[in-house]
């Protein structure tokens, strides 16, 4: 899989410029370091346009999830020092009634913690196709949901540290801290940022080429 993420580097490092990708992360991490910004509309708007926190979800739950990121990044949540502790809370106190049911945002609930943990990886759409990993809304009891997305984030952990350990990223790394110059990206985001590109490329139809998948 990571050979392909290596093999077209180029098509994803243009990609992420089109996007602004690495000056719009680097401006919101910028951004939240200020004293209180979860609660300025300003950041909140910077903030729903990068992690795409769009017109899916209420004003009153929107209102909740950035007093909640503002509460843990000023410590007025509980002391929760590990990944799996913060995420597991954070999503307890995101679940949403939508269409009578509850919606477990599982996605945002780790933008949240990577906010405040830049170590956290981050399990948008992109992500959980690249390693076909659950859905947090199959349906289903939520105690289930929850710990089947937090088993499968805990994969995910593991995974980027044996990307790292084993340099299976290295020269994609390498190329994208050299060429799109980051200030804010730590190797984990930079892993996360390969993959949601690489993902977003294939799914342009980029990999087809005269009916055949490039992806040797």
């Amino acid at each position: 899989m990571y050979r392909h993420i290596n093999r077209h580097i180029d098509a994803i490092l243009g990609l992420l410029r089109e996007k602004n990708h690495v000056q719009n992360y680097d401006n919101l991490v910028l951004a939240f370091a200020q004293p209180n910004a979860a609660v300025h509309e300003e950041f909140q708007r910077h903030y729903a346009r990068f992690w795409a926190l769009g017109p899916g979800v209420n004003n009153a739950w929107r209102q909740h999830y950035f007093n909640l990121l503002d509460d843990i990044r000023n410590g007025r949540q509980p002391a929760l020092q590990q990944q799996r502790q913060l995420l597991e809370h954070v999503c307890r106190e995101t679940l949403n009634n939508h269409r009578g049911g509850e919606s477990l945002y599982f996605s945002f609930a780790t933008k949240l913690v990577h906010m405040v943990d830049r170590r956290a990886p981050i399990y948008d759409d992109r992500v959980r196709a690249f390693y076909f990993l659950p859905h947090a809304n199959n349906g289903g009891a939520i105690e289930p949901r929850i710990h089947r997305c937090l088993d499968a984030y805990d994969a995910l952990v593991n995974e980027y540290d044996r990307i790292i350990a084993n340099n299976l990223l290295h020269q994609s790394i390498v190329r994208f801290r050299e060429e799109l110059h980051p200030e804010e990206f730590t190797d984990i985001k930079i892993i996360d940022s390969l993959i949601w590109a690489f993902v977003t490329w294939a799914k342009r139809g980029a990999a087809l080429v005269n009916g055949h998948l490039q992806y040797e």
